[in-house]
């Protein structure tokens, strides 16, 4: 059964209450429509058509917008249940046939239709016209997000922590941008931002809500960072990349256990450092040199420490070491140690590692100092505090 509305003339509401046959009995649906005239993106005046109805049966309801190009659905046959009111607005656009962009359809006069298909009876067909007027012809174009590493590793160590999101826009939009996994669980980025026309670059560093208002970072896993535009006319269009984050999570090691031995010495001889360094975080930490096989006097730096190619030790952001220091220091922490041997070890979570390390003593004599341990993470500093202080007698 097909069922056109009356003449809407001016009226800018319209009620049509519909006694429909259906089966043996009869279902009253109540429809209503609420505007005729949408102006997408028109300052002030872009309210959109509301359309609501009301079904006293079971029935599955869809409902599209008609036009000389063909129909555009606003929504899918979906099962409505009798006793609730339903609405669906029409602002002059319609999803795009991928599903993930909106677009403003042309100025001109098209047809509202509500197709009801009750249980047990026959489809019911309602129409009514609607004219759009005054939208933006300009299209919104955004470009497909470039990212400048399709893997991250945010574990803090100066290498692959963050990638740089790039993106264009052909005009002035709100954007907004997020990261979600094949679950479907989705971290925001950026929230809505009003953007002008142009090429954007924003960094992120894998955590929900991103370098500036960043929250706890996601686990490990596949992403994809997804940007969404969205004009003043209701054009809408998203664009998505694909992201591998790895080897994420908090950083963190403590100092379980500190010793110095022995508790006094002559100027010129040797104290030992023994420490038991535990990584309590949620990521591997990286380490530099030099090793603890190195020896240190208290004269000296880790500064000046020499590479195998007679340049100064190259360390990098972000890796992490253990460091002495004592009253009247020259710097925080003058002596600093890798964790290992080899530079390249990684700790993983939830180990422990038993570092022994040895300096000369060369301060002044007949005095008491007072020496002790932090951990260093190179680019940030000290995050662990003074550990184990220890007092150690300087004789003659």
């Amino acid at each position: 059964m097909r069922v056109r509305a009356l003449s809407w003339g001016a009226a800018a509401r319209a009620v049509l209450l519909l006694l429909v046959t259906v089966g043996c009995g009869v279902a009253p649906i109540e429809i209503a429509l609420d505007g005729t005239t949408v102006r997408p993106g028109a300052p002030g005046v872009a309210i959109p058509a509301r359309l609501s109805y009301r079904v006293d049966r079971t029935a599955r309801v869809a409902v599209d917008v008609v036009g000389p190009l063909g129909a555009w659905v606003l929504r899918e046959p979906t099962m409505r249940h009798p006793g609730e009111m339903y609405e669906i607005r029409f602002d002059g656009t319609v999803p795009s046939h991928d599903g993930r962009d909106r677009v403003v359809i042309p100025d001109g006069d098209y047809t509202l239709r509500l197709t009801i298909a009750p249980e047990g009876g026959s489809p019911i067909e309602w129409t009514a016209p609607i004219a759009v007027v005054a939208g933006d012809p300009v299209p919104l174009v955004l470009g497909e997000p470039r990212l400048s590493h399709a893997r991250i590793t945010p574990d803090g160590d100066g290498v692959d922590d963050e990638t740089m999101i790039d993106y264009s826009l052909s005009k002035e939009a709100i954007v907004q941008i997020w990261a979600e996994n094949d679950r479907g669980n989705r971290a925001t980025i950026q929230g809505p931002t009003r953007l002008p026309e142009g090429s954007h670059r924003l960094p992120w560093d894998g955590s929900a809500g991103g370098r500036v208002f960043g929250g706890k970072r996601l686990a490990d896993g596949t992403y994809r960072v997804s940007v969404r535009a969205e004009d003043q006319a209701g054009n809408v269009r998203t664009r998505a990349a694909p992201i591998e984050i790895a080897n994420g999570g908090i950083e963190r090691l403590e100092v379980a256990s500190v010793r110095f031995t022995p508790a006094r010495v002559r100027r010129g001889e040797t104290v030992r450092v023994e420490a038991s360094i535990v990584n309590t975080g949620e990521t591997a930490l990286g380490t530099a040199g030099p090793p603890p096989s190195h020896r240190y006097s208290t004269t000296d730096s880790f500064s000046g420490v020499l590479g195998p190619d007679g340049a100064p030790l190259a360390v990098r952001a972000g890796t992490w070491r253990l460091g002495v220091g004592w009253q009247g220091a020259p710097q925080e922490l003058p002596l600093r140690w890798g964790l290992a041997e080899a530079a390249a070890t990684e700790l993983a979570p939830g180990t422990s590692i038993a570092l022994t390390a040895e300096f000369t003593v060369d301060l002044p004599s007949s005095t008491v100092q007072r020496f002790w341990v932090g951990m260093v993470r190179e680019g940030v500093g000290m995050v662990t505090g003074r550990v184990g202080d220890h007092l150690i007698a300087i004789d003659p």
